[in-house]
């Protein structure tokens, strides 16, 4: 399972989770050459997001 949130009804009887690994820090990461944060990166710069969620947040609201 990726996430015990995702897991919204309770487990079954006899069934438990043994071992979860600590969560790291969730927040993201922007890399400019320059240390530009994300507020005044010009418009039409282009901006690389493996994530399929990022690249939609982007798209609906640009910098």
């Amino acid at each position: 399972m990726h996430e015990g949130c995702a897991r919204r009804r309770p487990l079954p009887p006899g069934l438990a989770f043994g071992a979860y690994l600590e969560r790291e820090d969730v927040h993201d990461v922007l890399l400019t050459r320059d240390g530009t944060p994300l507020a005044d990166i010009p418009a039409g710069s282009v901006i690389g997001a493996s994530s399929v969620r990022r690249r939609a947040q982007l798209h609906i609201d640009p910098p």
